[in-house]
């Protein structure tokens, strides 16, 4: 497994940190005990809370992937929008039950941070201008000090009620339950149901992406022998940076990705990632008779048809490790038995000659906290791993 630090332009704002990894993903996982300090699940973990996972399949496995996923499980969830205020919080039923045992993340001005007379840290700004102070509040409610009647739990409780004490839309959910939406079965004494809440359920939406450009896959090893030499693709940055471009776009249902985009690269230079992996012309022309001269390889004008699953809400992380562990299953089930938008090897191919991968999953997962990270799992023919490439953002400083 090999991390690397991504380069980018020098600007005026300190860069985001994006790393790129790659390994192999673990044989057998067990549902009721998930992966934690490996990698790309380490990673996830990290996230906490998200709002947006994308996952994107091949069409051929999206029946195998919802057979795997019924069998994990994998439910959709459910969670609520309330409104309430910090003082509310800290009060009566819904503090005992819901929060006395958690931690409490406030994030605020300098001027409303002096106001409220809570010990913090400021937020570093990576010495940028014009950039108004902030600073972070930790009040770990776990504390032996964290009882009323106690200093602590008095300044707190003061700064909710005279400083902090606008009421704002929260999302909520209980996670010690594992209520699904098929028992969505409220119950009407639970605190939370004082304050009205309006339940949600986050079921996945499907969407069909027909047409999409073969993906340009880095081949993986084929045999034994091969397993400890490195893939050059991985040493490519310029390519790795645009596969995962490439995904994202197809993500948003990006025309730019399909096979018949005719726009004028006057208006747009973008062209999907294969051999040499960018487009080598710095004018319009030369793009445009690059394009006309098929400047990609066969296999890359090569047309696919995709599945979207697409998770938007309040996610666990728990969930998403769950998700992606269930996908992967279901690939490793399919793994051989059929082409997923690759074309065949030719008979022609001698032994030493690397194949296309097999099946490949990719996705996408958005945290809260403009965190992001991309998943690509690739198999091929003769390996019986499933490769993984992941690529992960953190947000400027």
């Amino acid at each position: 497994m090999k991390d690397t630090l991504l380069p980018f332009l020098k600007d005026e704002k300190p860069p985001p940190k994006n790393f790129f990894t790659h390994g192999i993903l673990p044989g057998y996982i067990e549902a009721e005990q998930l992966p934690t300090k490996k990698k790309p699940f380490s990673t996830i973990w990290g996230l906490r809370w998200l709002h947006t996972v994308d996952i994107l399949l091949p069409v051929e496995l999206r029946e195998a992937v919802q057979k795997e996923l019924a069998a994990w499980k994998v439910e959709e969830l459910r969670y609520a929008k309330v409104i309430m205020s910090l003082g509310d919080i800290v009060e009566g039923d819904f503090f005992n039950e819901y929060v006395k045992k958690g931690v409490l993340r406030l994030e605020l001005d300098k001027a409303t941070y002096e106001r409220a007379g809570l010990v913090g840290k400021p937020i570093p700004d990576g010495g940028r201008k014009h950039i108004k102070s902030r600073f972070a509040i930790e009040l770990d409610l776990r504390h032996p000090s964290m009882i009323r009647g106690k200093k602590l739990f008095d300044r707190m409780v003061y700064a909710f009620k005279n400083v902090l004490n606008q009421s704002l839309t929260w999302l909520f959910r209980d996670c010690r339950t594992k209520t699904s939406v098929k028992e969505m079965n409220v119950d009407d004494a639970a605190p939370i149901e004082k304050h009205h809440p309006r339940w949600i359920a986050s079921r996945p939406v499907e969407s069909a992406i027909p047409g999409i450009r073969t993906l340009n896959l880095p081949n993986m090893a084929q045999s034994e022998e091969e397993e400890s030499k490195p893939i050059p693709a991985f040493d490519d940055k310029e390519y790795i940076s645009a596969l995962e471009e490439q995904l994202a776009l197809i993500a948003l249902d990006s025309p730019r990705v399909l096979v018949n985009d005719t726009i004028d690269p006057y208006l747009c230079r973008y062209a999907p990632t294969s051999p040499p992996y960018v487009v080598v012309g710095n004018t319009a022309a030369e793009i445009a008779q690059q394009r006309s001269e098929n400047a990609y390889n066969n296999e890359a004008l090569e047309k696919i048809d995709l599945v979207r699953l697409r998770y938007h809400g309040f996610l666990q992380a728990e969930f998403v490790v769950k998700l992606f562990a269930a996908i992967k299953h279901a690939a490793k089930k399919e793994h051989g038995q059929k082409e997923f938008g690759q074309k065949e090897t030719s008979s022609s191919q001698t032994e030493n000659d690397h194949e296309v991968p097999r099946t490949w999953f990719a996705m996408l997962a958005h945290g809260f906290e403009d965190e992001h990270e991309t998943v690509l799992g690739l198999t091929n023919k003769r390996a019986e791993q499933i490769h993984f490439l992941e690529w992960f953002h953190q947000k400027r400083l």
